[in-house]
């Protein structure tokens, strides 16, 4: 009867896949089931095509391999994802070549299907040949094989080989290899081996924040990047003479403001003294804007050198209230509290300021730890505003 499956069906030849199926599962050695299974790899309409490979992905089928790798130059999308979880499950290292050439080859892979790809390579775990080929010159192969490594083991890629994928021409591998380089400098932090880590890398991470900071932002996923590297590289000597050199007057405002955000951005960077006289000018800028991203800077370095320069900046009433408050907040060192001068001066902000700076003056109140005279304050003002 399953023989005579009418092929026009297409519901009935789904719930045949899936009554063959259940007969795998029941009796794993059942092959006539797997046989008419592989058949229906080659059918001609994408459902049963994907319907097959989700069989086989649920009970992998050595001998189905070969027609699995063929489905992964599919023209759908969604069966060559299928037919790469199922080929993950049979973790056979010899289509690991395959998995790689199928991602090469389709430059606009939906990134389901790339993971799918990825997710594979993992599966089968063939760290010898993900390392070989780790040395392609296609950068998503590239890519592919050292997300699957540093899955696969925390001592793979080494640190000079994800230093070396830093400067690649790739933006899509050198974030990869920056993420990676990232979580292992977190991993070992503390330890003997962080400041090691670090040095090893220092140069080439140098140079790809030089890259970076001269090329237009790409989006979100960059700059966090960017501070990132900053934050857990700022200690290493080639990286804090880059950002000396950013911070100088002899670089574009552009440059700096890149330099700034990204530093802002970070939990915590280490501070060199050599950025004390940039800094120091950079917080006398007339501008409002370029003023509170240079105190936003402050607040995360690691130093109280310019705490006399934020204590004039919180007291000028004739600054922005925005700026007063980011210079407060850069004293406080995001503490949770508030001491009196600081409260009153965002009361004032909250009762008297615009909207973007009764908002930030808001949010600083919010996120901080009132003692019960500045509630009781609080409480007195919200009663007295307006309906707006």
């Amino acid at each position: 009867a399953l023989g005579r499956t009418p092929k026009s069906d297409l519901r009935v030849r789904q719930n045949a896949i899936w009554a063959l199926t259940r007969i795998v599962g029941d009796n794993p050695k059942s092959e006539p089931a797997r046989e008419l299974i592989r058949k229906f790899l080659n059918d001609q309409k994408d459902e049963i095509r994907l319907a097959a490979c989700r069989s086989i992905a649920t009970y992998p089928d050595n001998a189905a391999t070969g027609l699995l790798v063929s489905r992964l130059g599919d023209p759908s999308a969604a069966v060559r994802r299928e037919a790469a979880t199922a080929l993950g499950r049979i973790g056979s290292s010899d289509v690991v070549e395959e998995l790689l050439a199928a991602l090469a080859r389709t430059p606009e892979m939906d990134r389901s299907e790339e993971h799918a790809m990825i997710y594979a390579l993992i599966e089968i775990a063939d760290r010898e040949q993900l390392q070989a080929k780790l040395m392609e010159p296609n950068p998503r192969i590239q890519r592919a094989c050292l997300i699957a490594l540093s899955q696969l083991d925390d001592d793979l890629p080494n640190a000079s080989t994800l230093a070396g994928l830093l400067t690649t021409a790739d933006a899509h591998l050198s974030r990869a290899a920056g993420k990676i380089l990232l979580k292992r400098v977190d991993e070992v932090r503390g330890s003997d081996r962080e400041q090691q880590l670090i040095n090893d890398c220092a140069q080439q991470v140098a140079d790809l924040l030089q890259d970076w900071v001269s090329l237009p932002a790409e989006g979100s996923d960059r700059s966090v990047i960017v501070s990132e590297l900053i934050g857990a590289f700022a200690s290493a000597t080639a990286v804090a003479d880059r950002i000396t050199e950013w911070l100088s007057a002899s670089h574009s405002p552009k440059t700096r403001a890149i330099v700034l955000e990204a530093i802002g951005e970070a939990a915590s960077v280490r501070f060199d003294p050599r950025w004390h006289r940039p800094i120091e000018r950079l917080l006398r800028n007339e501008n409002p804007e370029a003023l509170r991203q240079t105190i936003r800077a402050v607040a995360v370095l690691e130093t109280d050198v310019f705490t006399d320069r934020l204590a004039e900046l919180a007291a000028d009433t004739g600054l922005p209230g925005a700026v007063r408050v980011s210079a407060l907040d850069a004293l406080s060192k995001g503490g949770s509290d508030l001491s009196t001068e600081t409260f009153d001066v965002l009361l004032d902000m909250i009762d008297h300021g615009g909207p973007t700076d009764a908002e930030e003056a808001a949010r600083m109140v919010s996120s901080s730890r009132l003692t019960v005279d500045q509630l009781a304050a609080l409480a007195d003002s919200l009663t007295e505003a307006g309906p707006s």
